[in-house]
C-alpha cells in the first residue's frame, strides 16, 4: 500500500530547517529531518474509488474489444479482485453491478467463471462487512451462473462454498426486502441436482411458509422451486439469456 509522505520544512537562517512530526520527536542533531507517514480513512477511500472506477473503465474496455476466443478478460479479473478484497462501500457496489450486468450474457458468464467469479460472489452474499445492495446485486448474479441445465459445474462451486444453506437462510431471514426473491430464485435453480440438501437444511419448510406471506414476485419462485424440489430431473431453460451473444 502506498502510503502518503509528508515533510514540512521551514527555513530557518541561511543553512537550518525543521522537520515537524506527529510525535514531536527528532533524530539525529541540529537541524536534522524526519519524515513520517500518514495515511487518511478519506484518502483510502478516495484510493479504493479511484480503483474502482478503473476497473469498471477496464472492464468496459475489455468487453468492447472481445472476440469469441477471449476466455478470462483482464477488466474482469480487475472487478473480481476488487469485489474480493475490497467488498464494502460503493466501490464494490459499482463492480458487482458491472458483473450482474455481464452474467446476463452467456458468453460473458463463462468468461467471469473461468476467473473463479462465482465463489467470489457466494462469499460476498455470505460477506456481512458488505452493504445490503452489493450482496443483493450478487445474488442476482448468481440466478444467471445457475439458471441453464448446462450450468452444473456453477451449481456445484455453490454448494461447495455453502451455498444452500445460505439461501435457505436468507429466505427464512432476508437482510434486504429483494433479496428473498433471488434467495429462493436460487434454490430453485440448485434444485434439479441438489433437493435432498435444500430439503436437509430445510429449504422446503421455508419456502412453503414464504407462499404463505410473500409479494407476487417471491411465490412465483416459490412455485418454481417446489416444482424443481418435486422434480428434480426437469430440465431448465437458458431464460436469462436476455440479450444476443
Amino acid at each position: 500500500m502506498r502510503s502518503l509522505i509528508i515533510t514540512l520544512t521551514l527555513a530557518q537562517g541561511s543553512d537550518s530547517s525543521y522537520a515537524r512530526t506527529t510525535d514531536d520527536e527528532v533524530s539525529g542533531d541540529g537541524g536534522a529531518r524526519e519524515e513520517v507517514q500518514v495515511t487518511s480513512e478519506a484518502e483510502e477511500a478516495d484510493r479504493r474509488h479511484v480503483e474502482g472506477h478503473a476497473a469498471i473503465a477496464a472492464a468496459d474496455e475489455a468487453i468492447a474489444a472481445a472476440t469469441p476466443h477471449w476466455d478470462a478478460p483482464f477488466g474482469i479479473e480487475q472487478l473480481l479482485g476488487v469485489v474480493r478484497f475490497n467488498p464494502h462501500g460503493i466501490v464494490c457496489e459499482q463492480c458487482v453491478v458491472r458483473l450482474r450486468e455481464y452474467a446476463m450474457r452467456a458468453f460473458y458468464r463463462k468468461a467471469i467463471a473461468a476467473a473463479g467469479g462465482v465463489s467470489v460472489l457466494v462469499h460476498l452474499v455470505a460477506s456481512v462487512s458488505a452493504t445490503p445492495r452489493a450482496r443483493e446485486e450478487a445474488a442476482a448474479a448468481l440466478v444467471y451462473f445457475t439458471g441453464c441445465t448446462k450450468d452444473l459445474l456453477n451449481r456445484r462451486v455453490v454448494v461447495r462454498n455453502q451455498g444452500i444453506a445460505l439461501f435457505v437462510a436468507l429466505v427464512k431471514k432476508p437482510f434486504s426486502p429483494g433479496v428473498r426473491v433471488e434467495a429462493a430464485a436460487m434454490l430453485a435453480n440448485l434444485a434439479c441436482e441438489h433437493s435432498e440438501a435444500i430439503a436437509a437444511d430445510g429449504g422446503i419448510t421455508a419456502l412453503v411458509e414464504l407462499a404463505k406471506g410473500g409479494s407476487k414476485d417471491e411465490r412465483e419462485e416459490v412455485a418454481n422451486a417446489l416444482y424443481n424440489l418435486h422434480n428434480p430431473s426437469f430440465e431448465m431453460t437458458c431464460v436469462h439469456d436476455m440479450t444476443f451473444v
